[in-house]
Protein backbone atom coordinates (compact mmCIF):
# COMPACT_ATOMS: atom_id res chain seq x y z
CA UNK A 1 0.00 0.00 0.00
CA UNK A 2 1.33 3.25 -0.89
CA UNK A 3 0.83 6.63 0.91
CA UNK A 4 -1.81 7.69 -1.78
CA UNK A 5 -3.78 4.72 -1.54
CA UNK A 6 -3.96 5.54 2.37
CA UNK A 7 -7.46 7.07 3.14
CA UNK A 8 -9.32 9.06 6.01
CA UNK A 9 -11.24 5.20 6.75
CA UNK A 10 -8.05 3.47 7.04
CA UNK A 11 -6.83 5.74 9.66
CA UNK A 12 -6.56 4.30 13.45
CA UNK A 13 -8.99 5.46 15.93
CA UNK A 14 -6.04 6.64 18.09
CA UNK A 15 -4.85 9.85 15.40
CA UNK A 16 -5.02 12.40 17.20
CA UNK A 17 -3.35 14.78 14.46
CA UNK A 18 -6.03 14.26 11.90
CA UNK A 19 -9.01 14.74 14.84
CA UNK A 20 -11.32 17.24 13.71
CA UNK A 21 -10.94 16.83 10.27
CA UNK A 22 -13.47 16.33 7.24
CA UNK A 23 -13.00 13.13 5.27
CA UNK A 24 -11.69 15.07 2.39
CA UNK A 25 -8.74 17.05 4.13
CA UNK A 26 -7.97 14.08 5.35
CA UNK A 27 -7.13 12.32 2.73
CA UNK A 28 -5.27 15.57 1.30
CA UNK A 29 -3.25 15.39 4.14
CA UNK A 30 -2.42 11.43 3.88
CA UNK A 31 -1.96 11.94 -0.03
CA UNK A 32 1.16 14.42 0.89
CA UNK A 33 2.75 11.64 3.39
CA UNK A 34 5.56 9.50 2.35
CA UNK A 35 4.71 5.71 3.25
CA UNK A 36 8.16 4.49 5.03
CA UNK A 37 9.13 1.06 6.64
CA UNK A 38 11.20 0.59 9.63
CA UNK A 39 13.08 -2.92 10.73
CA UNK A 40 12.78 -3.88 14.04
CA UNK A 41 15.75 -1.82 16.09
CA UNK A 42 16.10 0.57 13.73
CA UNK A 43 15.99 4.50 14.36
CA UNK A 44 13.93 6.27 12.84
CA UNK A 45 15.17 9.74 14.16
CA UNK A 46 18.34 10.63 16.18
CA UNK A 47 18.18 13.11 19.68
CA UNK A 48 20.01 16.41 18.01
CA UNK A 49 19.59 15.98 14.45
CA UNK A 50 17.47 18.74 12.75
CA UNK A 51 13.83 17.96 13.14
CA UNK A 52 12.82 18.05 9.34
CA UNK A 53 10.34 15.45 9.08
CA UNK A 54 6.73 14.90 11.17
CA UNK A 55 5.89 10.93 11.40
CA UNK A 56 2.61 9.18 12.80
CA UNK A 57 3.00 5.86 13.56
CA UNK A 58 0.62 3.55 10.98
CA UNK A 59 1.71 0.10 12.11
CA UNK A 60 3.83 -1.32 14.31
CA UNK A 61 5.01 -0.33 18.11
CA UNK A 62 8.18 2.44 18.36
CA UNK A 63 9.34 4.02 21.38
CA UNK A 64 11.56 7.72 22.51
CA UNK A 65 14.66 7.37 23.97
CA UNK A 66 17.62 9.75 24.90
CA UNK A 67 21.49 8.80 25.13
CA UNK A 68 22.60 10.12 28.59
CA UNK A 69 25.55 11.59 29.39
CA UNK A 70 26.86 8.74 30.83
CA UNK A 71 26.24 6.72 27.30
CA UNK A 72 22.63 4.61 29.04
CA UNK A 73 19.66 4.90 26.85
CA UNK A 74 16.69 6.25 29.09
CA UNK A 75 13.75 5.04 27.78
CA UNK A 76 10.78 7.85 27.95
CA UNK A 77 7.22 7.01 26.12
CA UNK A 78 6.06 4.03 24.52
CA UNK A 79 4.28 5.21 20.17
CA UNK A 80 1.33 3.02 19.46
CA UNK A 81 -0.32 3.32 15.99
CA UNK A 82 -1.92 6.54 15.81
CA UNK A 83 0.48 8.64 16.91
CA UNK A 84 2.78 11.51 15.61
CA UNK A 85 6.34 12.07 16.91
CA UNK A 86 8.80 15.22 15.15
CA UNK A 87 6.29 17.32 16.01
CA UNK A 88 8.91 20.53 15.82
CA UNK A 89 8.96 20.06 12.34
CA UNK A 90 5.80 22.03 12.46
CA UNK A 91 7.27 25.31 13.92
CA UNK A 92 9.85 27.16 12.22
CA UNK A 93 12.58 28.34 12.30
CA UNK A 94 13.89 24.75 12.43
CA UNK A 95 14.40 22.95 15.65
CA UNK A 96 16.38 19.38 16.65
CA UNK A 97 15.08 16.37 17.58
CA UNK A 98 15.17 16.69 21.67
CA UNK A 99 14.60 12.37 21.47
CA UNK A 100 15.72 9.38 19.54
CA UNK A 101 13.05 7.22 18.19
CA UNK A 102 13.44 3.79 17.22
CA UNK A 103 11.04 1.85 15.75
CA UNK A 104 10.84 -1.79 18.46
CA UNK A 105 8.60 -3.76 15.80
CA UNK A 106 8.32 -3.94 12.10
CA UNK A 107 6.58 -0.49 11.23
CA UNK A 108 5.17 1.38 9.22
CA UNK A 109 5.35 5.18 9.09
CA UNK A 110 3.78 8.02 7.37
CA UNK A 111 6.43 10.64 6.95
CA UNK A 112 5.83 14.59 6.15
CA UNK A 113 9.19 16.98 5.16
CA UNK A 114 8.73 20.14 7.31
CA UNK A 115 7.93 22.14 4.51
CA UNK A 116 4.75 20.04 3.35
CA UNK A 117 3.09 19.45 6.97
CA UNK A 118 3.57 23.22 7.69
CA UNK A 119 1.87 24.28 4.47
CA UNK A 120 -0.50 21.71 5.00
CA UNK A 121 -1.23 23.46 9.10
CA UNK A 122 -1.40 26.49 7.53
CA UNK A 123 -4.26 25.69 5.22
CA UNK A 124 -5.73 23.17 7.80
CA UNK A 125 -4.88 25.11 11.21
CA UNK A 126 -6.82 22.13 13.21
CA UNK A 127 -3.80 20.18 12.25
CA UNK A 128 -1.26 22.39 14.38
CA UNK A 129 -4.27 22.46 16.81
CA UNK A 130 -4.11 18.66 17.17
CA UNK A 131 -0.02 18.31 17.09
CA UNK A 132 -0.04 20.75 20.11
CA UNK A 133 -2.65 18.84 21.79
CA UNK A 134 -0.34 15.81 21.56
CA UNK A 135 2.52 17.83 22.68
CA UNK A 136 0.33 18.60 26.15
CA UNK A 137 -0.56 15.13 26.52
CA UNK A 138 3.26 13.71 26.48
CA UNK A 139 4.39 16.98 29.16
CA UNK A 140 1.70 15.41 31.42
CA UNK A 141 2.71 12.13 30.73
CA UNK A 142 6.22 13.34 31.84
CA UNK A 143 5.24 15.51 34.50
CA UNK A 144 3.12 12.51 36.34
CA UNK A 145 6.29 10.43 35.36
CA UNK A 146 8.84 12.81 37.33
CA UNK A 147 5.97 13.42 40.06
CA UNK A 148 6.08 9.78 40.34
CA UNK A 149 9.71 9.52 40.50
CA UNK A 150 10.01 12.08 43.49
CA UNK A 151 7.17 11.08 45.70
CA UNK A 152 6.59 7.51 45.58
CA UNK A 153 8.29 4.40 46.96
CA UNK A 154 9.53 2.03 44.50
CA UNK A 155 6.61 -0.48 44.94
CA UNK A 156 4.06 2.74 44.11
CA UNK A 157 6.23 3.71 40.70
CA UNK A 158 6.02 0.04 39.50
CA UNK A 159 2.38 -0.02 39.85
CA UNK A 160 2.01 3.23 38.12
CA UNK A 161 4.33 1.99 35.19
CA UNK A 162 2.73 -1.13 34.90
CA UNK A 163 -0.79 0.08 34.87
CA UNK A 164 0.17 3.08 32.82
CA UNK A 165 2.15 0.44 30.05
CA UNK A 166 -0.38 -2.03 30.30
CA UNK A 167 -2.64 -0.46 27.19
CA UNK A 168 0.32 0.75 24.62
CA UNK A 169 2.60 -2.22 24.96
CA UNK A 170 0.28 -5.39 25.85
CA UNK A 171 -1.70 -7.47 23.54
CA UNK A 172 -4.94 -8.80 24.04
CA UNK A 173 -5.09 -12.27 24.29
CA UNK A 174 -7.92 -15.11 24.64
CA UNK A 175 -8.98 -15.15 28.46
CA UNK A 176 -9.45 -18.56 30.33
CA UNK A 177 -12.59 -19.67 31.71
Amino acid sequence: MTASKISAVDIPRSTELLRGLERQEIDLILAAAKLRRFRASSLITHQGDPSDQLFLLWKGRARYFVDTPNGKKLILIWITPGHIFGAAALAPPRSTYLASTEAVRNSIVLVWDGSTIRALARRFPRLMINAFHTSIDYLSWYIGTHAALTSQSARERLAHVLLGYAPSIGQKGLGRH
